[in-house]
């Protein structure tokens, strides 16, 4: 495996640096180029301004992709089911971040690296780095303080719909009664 050096100006080979059992995807930061090795589970630091290649970096099983912030390296590794987070100045593994079932595509916007897996979207701030909870969350339970009985339009029911998370300010549900009738929650308190 390895990678080719292309002029861009003229699309000519310029050389072949081989490294690595899988070579498959890359990252530029500065004037290095990363290169995640899906075989052997590293990373490799390839110098553009010498074509020379560094030590291998090792993250989790099957690196994919990668995305550079600033200073930072995010690996996806597959198989691992984590985020390594690299430091480009020291080419170490500073964080690995559990982000769900096989991670594999991610993108940059703004402070926040989204992580797409086989089932959900995890979202990791940039700046700290820790995971924000972006699944939906789960209805657990549904309770009622108001006495059992039958109840005309306009009559308080008081309901609390109890999740697994906390919801946003002005989260709005609606509930459909065994009866058919369908009642809007309106009012959220966290």
């Amino acid at each position: 495996g390895g990678v080719t050096v292309i002029n861009t100006e003229t699309d000519a080979v310029i050389t072949n640096i081989s490294f690595g059992d899988l070579p498959y995807y890359v990252a530029v930061v500065g004037t290095k180029v990363y290169v995640t090795d899906d075989a052997s589970g590293v990373v490799y630091p390839v110098d553009s301004t010498t074509d020379t290649v560094g030590s291998a970096i090792t993250v989790g099983t099957v690196p994919d992709r990668a995305v550079a912030v600033g200073t930072k390296l995010y690996v996806s590794n597959n198989s691992s089911y984590t985020v390594s987070v690299i430091n480009t100045a020291t080419d170490l593994v500073t964080n690995t971040i559990a982000v769900g079932y096989l991670p594999a595509y991610l993108s940059l916007f703004g402070d926040k690296v989204y992580v797409r897996t086989q089932s959900d979207l995890a979202v990791i701030n940039t700046n700290t780095p820790a995971l924000f909870n972006v699944s939906a969350p789960h209805l657990t339970s549904i309770t009622s303080s108001t006495a059992n009985g039958t109840y005309t339009t306009g009559q308080a029911v008081n309901i609390t719909a109890n999740f697994d998370q906390t919801l946003a300010a002005g989260s709005k549900m609606k509930l459909t009664l065994n009866t058919g009738a369908v009642v809007n929650l309106t009012t959220v308190s966290t």
